[in-house]
């Protein structure tokens, strides 16, 4: 009997693209960056791009002064703005919070395993309003390593006491989520359109899809 469910928070949970969009206007506004650029979707453009991808933030924010000639004295105080405001911008998928109590009432333990520093996403996921869901979360950045590592998966299941066979994990990508969780014996929905690959048992294009998909890989 499936007893327990883990979700990864980035781009399952917390719809990460329109946050920095969100974040990236905020910052254009924050520091007046008109001043260097006057193409404001450029900027967001080019913020959004770099922070999808896996480097250090202060490498983004360099990378971002040097491209559009922003003055270099801005670099740490923007790097600043976002430890201390980006959370606020986070943004939630639609139905976030009414799959989670759907699952909640159907007396699953939830818990959370995600990639990242231990404050920011701890931070994001206050700011979303689901920490009464959820009965354990575990960053990569609090535990010392990260998803795919399998480490993080087995400790994420001691937390909760559950075995793999108890368990589905809900993620959207296939290497990091996907392919690791099904490696150690969990049943696994993917989040994202619909594609064929062994260890995807089945796939959800949006939240509110989820309690079924549950209950289908359930029984």
């Amino acid at each position: 009997m499936r007893d327990t469910i883990f979700f990864d928070l980035d781009q399952t949970l917390l719809d990460k693209h329109q946050s920095l969009i969100n974040f990236a206007n905020q910052q254009y506004k924050t520091f007046a960056l008109d001043e260097f650029i006057s193409d404001r979707k450029r900027f967001i453009n080019e913020f959004v791009r770099l922070h999808h991808i896996v480097m250090p933030k202060n490498d983004v924010y360099r990378e971002l002064t040097i491209r559009f000639s922003i003055n270099a004295s801005l670099q740490n105080e923007m790097l600043q703005d976002l430890d201390a405001h980006f959370p606020a911008a986070s943004v939630g998928f639609p139905h976030l919070h009414e799959m989670l109590k759907i699952i909640k009432s159907q007396n699953y333990k939830i818990g959370l395993i995600t990639n990242g520093r231990d404050f920011f996403q701890r931070e994001k996921i206050k700011e979303l309003g689901i920490l009464p869901y959820l009965d354990n979360i575990v960053t990569s950045g609090g535990f010392g390593k990260k998803k795919p590592d399998l480490s993080i998966f087995k400790y994420g299941l001691g937390k909760l006491h559950a075995t793999p066979k108890q368990s589905i994990f809900v993620g959207d990508s296939l290497t990091k989520d996907i392919v690791p969780a099904k490696s150690i014996g969990m049943r696994t929905i993917f989040m994202g359109p619909p594609q064929v690959h062994p260890d995807i048992d089945t796939n959800c294009l949006h939240l509110s899809e989820v309690p079924l998909a549950i209950e289908r890989i359930s029984k």
